[in-house]
């Protein structure tokens, strides 16, 4: 009897754990490898990488789901017991940190300790891409709790399950920049280069694009050439990504600005302009606008005068220098004659004025000094630039455009011009590395054809005459003056006796 009671029992608990075990779903490790991963607003050239620190098991049947932690990652989920909690009988993870939302701060320091667990701890990685646009996309993956790393240090949670396959994550962290331009003021356009006269102001544009999602301590470094002289801010607005709206920042208020030798923190900067804190939000972008004079050690001609830009950003990090040029050119005068065998000699102390017309075609005489050139319509206001023992005068620092030579003394014995020279110099395409002038001159009032000066010395050659010849004593011309006034005598004696003769009859 006891056997068969015992028999009984067993039996009914054998039913009673069949029972139990057809309560209990049937988890299972993912066996689908679907999930994606879509990185926005990648950073080019910064690495991402992806780490599964969970794994999501299932129960189709039931629609039941649970994570478990990967077992590389079970130490760090262990030290994470505010974070996390694991069921030892189960191995069920949850999260149980009241601060559950997607961009919390919880969830960003977890995420940032675990980026920095798997370095220290040579995690394997579950994918590593290189970003050579905007985008990164991680496919094929299985389905789980991901990490997502880049080489700009902070990390990001995210979850790809059954009803949530592709997840889209937008880079925060990415590397702020400048871009640095220039006007040109005679197309009133923004680009790498432009050229001016000395004496001349002329407008920088900075433009920072701020990428990353918590923007610290952002300063513009600014560094000009030796040929250029910092005049002051003009302008700093600010517009936010995506909006139409934007306003002014203020110095004190919104930035502090430092310059000149011994207040700037870096001794290469003209001047550094430092956004306070809270002032920056995540993609906001940043326009500076800046004039400076171009002074009497600008470089003349295609060396052109520097101006870079650099943005430093968080603990001191320097993103890559943005630079533009600013040009200004010279004409160099040659003047000369040409001797009885037709060389060229050079030719003191012809004497000259340089003009333009303004857009009302009235002539602007140049005033020039070494820090500048005014230009004045008093003709007798302008400088005189006269021809030294070799010919020469040489004009410089002069903005591409068209003038005027006019000669207002020629030497002794000489002929002056009869009108204006035209000059005309012409740029190439101005950039931030190189740039070139063409001269192109003739006389005005004449039939010559322009001459084109392709030399780098852009010469620009002027011929004076001799006036007409006069005969000297001694020479040919007198003994034609006697044999002229000879011939006259004689018959002027001729035409009185024949006068005389016809009286008489």
């Amino acid at each position: 009897m006891m056997k068969k009671a015992i028999k009984k029992l067993l039996a009914a608990l054998l039913a009673v754990a069949m029972l139990c075990a057809m309560a209990v779903p049937a988890f299972a490790a993912s066996s689908s490898n679907d999930g994606k991963i879509t990185i926005n607003n990648a950073v080019s050239g910064q690495t991402y990488t992806i780490y599964r620190i969970l794994e999501l098991e299932y129960d189709q049947t039931n629609n039941a789901y649970r994570y478990t932690a990967v077992a590389a990652w079970n130490a760090f989920i262990n030290t994470r017991s505010s974070d996390l909690k694991v069921d030892n009988a189960t191995g069920t993870v949850t999260w149980v940190n009241s601060d559950k939302n997607n961009n919390s701060s919880a969830i960003q320091n977890f995420a940032d300790a675990a980026g920095k667990w798997a370095s220290d701890n040579t995690i394997a990685n579950d994918g590593s891409q290189k970003a050579s646009g905007s985008t990164v996309t991680f496919t094929d993956l299985p389905l789980g709790w991901y990490l997502v790393v880049s080489s700009l240090s902070n990390g990001a949670i995210c979850s790809i399950g059954t009803t949530d396959k592709e997840v889209t994550i937008n880079e925060k962290n990415g590397a702020p920049t400048v871009d640095k331009e220039v006007l040109e003021d005679s197309t009133n356009t923004y680009g790498k280069g432009n050229d001016a006269d000395v004496g001349d102001t002329v407008t920088f544009r900075a433009t920072i694009k701020v990428t990353d999602g918590d923007p610290k301590n952002y300063v513009l470094h600014d560094k000009m050439s030796d040929g250029l002289t910092f005049k002051g801010i003009t302008s700093v607005t600010r517009t936010n990504a995506g909006t139409s709206t934007s306003d002014t920042l203020n110095e004190n208020t919104h930035y502090t600005l430092k310059q000149g030798a011994g207040v700037t923190v870096d001794p290469n900067c003209t001047f550094e302009l430092a956004f306070k804190e809270n002032v920056l939000k995540p993609n906001d972008v940043v326009v500076v606008e800046y004039t400076a004079v171009i002074n009497e050690k600008a470089v003349i001609g295609s060396t052109g005068n520097p101006n870079e830009a650099t943005l430093e950003y968080k603990d001191g990090t320097r993103g890559t220098s943005s630079s533009t040029k600013t040009y200004t050119w010279k004409i160099d005068i040659y003047k000369y004659f040409q001797d009885s065998t037709a060389v060229k000699k050079p030719l003191q102390g012809a004497t000259f004025v340089l003009y333009r017309q303004n857009s009302s075609n009235i002539p602007e005489y140049a005033k020039i000094s070494a820090d500048k050139i005014e230009w004045v319509t008093e003709k007798e206001q302008a400088t005189p630039l006269t021809s030294d023992k070799e010919g020469k005068i040489a004009i410089s620092r002069l903005d591409a455009d068209t003038y005027y030579l006019e000669e207002t003394k020629a030497p002794t014995g000489y002929n002056p011009l009869t009108s204006p020279i035209e000059i005309k110099i012409e740029h190439s395409t101005m950039n931030e590395t190189s740039a070139s002038a063409t001269i192109t001159y003739k006389q005005q009032g004449t039939e010559d054809s322009a001459t084109n000066i392709t030399s780098t010395e852009n010469r620009v050659e002027v011929e004076n005459k001799t006036g007409t010849t006069l005969p000297s004593t001694g020479g040919m011309g007198t003994t034609l003056f006697y044999v002229v006034g000879g011939g006259l005598m004689v018959a002027a004696i001729v035409l009185l006796v024949t006068k005389k003769r016809m009286e008489n009859k």
